[in-house]
């Protein structure tokens, strides 16, 4: 499908590139492809601070920046950073941004033809409703998890405590005022629904993977640079924040270090970060490796050294998450092993890439870990069946067409 005519298109996000995460590589991913079908994109977000809480040295002593990334204009808007450790400094963080974020989209009025707003957190869903009535435009609420339930079922909110019952009113309210939702995964639709959005009014728009980005990823050979050439190598990389439960790598490397021939990678940062390393010091733990965050680039290089992708959940509550860095690992050929349940464990079952583990069982980590080693022959099926269901379900290009075909049919374009 080719567009019939170049749209205007502002996104609102959070986070954006070069922090890392799944939310900036979503919106970037659409941002990028949108912009190579012909259409004219715009995004507002805050200066990249997460999850280190800090300003990126290279944004520091820097007002409100335009910068242009894969031809999309990119929108600074100053944030106060704090780190994520309680949710009274993330709200500090979520309206600071808000309000910068507001007066910088006043000051583009009249310039876009549809605004899409990717929550969480929901405040950038109120600053899509405001601005799109300022514009007299329509705006999409793209939904990459459900905000306030993936705060409770990580165990970060009391279930209908006052802002788990204020969180809820707000996003019905916002679901409801939305022209269209795009949430990420059919569960999340089945969610949304239950409370009264029509299914006309919603596309599931999918996490995907950026596969030029993994074709055309730097090469370097982690193994021989970390003196692991002869190790069985289980890699985590991503966010090391409470709803990942990483904590889990640590209790399963205590188990296993008398296995000389395993070691663990953890790759990344995040509040759990500095406790996770220190208790590993403590206990003198030699098959530990951590480093920190890598540049997008860097990624498939580790993945594509290590032997297994380690996908770890803080809770099998947590149903209807399915991390964006488990089609990652199958874009780069690497088998998983999930911690976790719900919808993701459903994906992995279905594609059967890997194993699936629940939460917090090390002894079925353990088990899984064993056997893969011992099965170089079920690795390779995992590693092929797996990116195959990747190539097949979760191409960003695709996924973005998918977008384009949303935003076209709500422009009657």
């Amino acid at each position: 499908m080719t567009n019939q005519k170049q749209v205007r298109i502002l996104f609102l996000s959070h986070f954006y590139p070069p922090e890392m995460g799944g939310a900036a590589a979503r919106i970037s991913g659409l941002a990028k492809w949108l912009v190579k079908f012909g259409h004219d994109v715009t995004v507002i977000t805050g200066y990249p601070n997460y999850p280190t809480g800090k300003i990126y040295p290279e944004y520091k002593n820097k007002k409100n920046k335009i910068e242009f990334i894969d031809d999309v204009q990119i929108i600074r808007s100053k944030v106060l950073p704090v780190s994520y450790q309680s949710i009274l400094v993330r709200l500090l963080n979520y309206f600071t941004l808000f309000f910068t974020a507001l007066w910088n989209g006043i000051r583009k009025r009249n310039n876009f033809d549809i605004i899409i707003a990717s929550s969480p957190p929901l405040t950038i869903g109120i600053l899509g409703l405001i601005l799109s009535k300022i514009y007299k435009i329509p705006w999409i609420l793209d939904i990459r998890d459900i905000w306030p339930d993936v705060a409770v079922e990580a165990g970060m909110l009391k279930e209908n405590g006052f802002v788990d019952r204020l969180s809820k009113k707000l996003a019905n309210y916002l679901y409801n005022h939305a022209t269209h939702l795009t949430p990420v995964t059919e569960s999340k639709l089945t969610k949304i629904k239950r409370v009264g959005i029509p299914i006309n009014r919603m596309s599931i728009v999918s996490n995907g993977v950026d596969f030029d980005l993994i074709n055309n990823a730097k090469q370097k050979n982690w193994r021989s640079e970390l003196g692991l050439e002869n190790k069985f190598i289980l890699a985590y990389a991503g966010l090391i924040g409470i709803a990942q439960g990483v904590n889990v790598i640590i209790e399963t490397a205590i188990q296993l270090k008398e296995e000389n021939d395993i070691h663990f990678l953890i790759v990344g940062e995040g509040v759990e970060k500095q406790k996770l390393q220190d208790y590993a010091k403590s206990l003198r733990l030699n098959n530990i490796t951590f480093l920190p965050s890598l540049l997008k680039e860097s990624v498939p290089s580790l993945l594509t050294t290590s032997d297994i992708a380690l996908i770890p959940l803080v809770s099998d509550k947590l149903q209807d998450a399915v991390p964006s860095k488990l089609l990652e690992a199958w874009a780069c050929k690497l088998p998983v092993i999930l911690i976790a349940g719900g919808e993701a464990a459903d994906i992995v079952n279905k594609a059967n890439g890997g194993i699936v583990v629940n939460s917090n069982d090390i002894a079925g980590i353990m088990t899984a870990i064993i056997k893969l080693k011992d099965s170089p022959k079920l690795v390779n099926q995992y590693s092929e069946n797996g990116f195959d269901y990747v190539s097949i379900n979760y191409d960003r290009e695709s996924l973005a067409r998918k977008m384009e075909k949303v935003i076209l049919n709500i422009l009657e374009l």
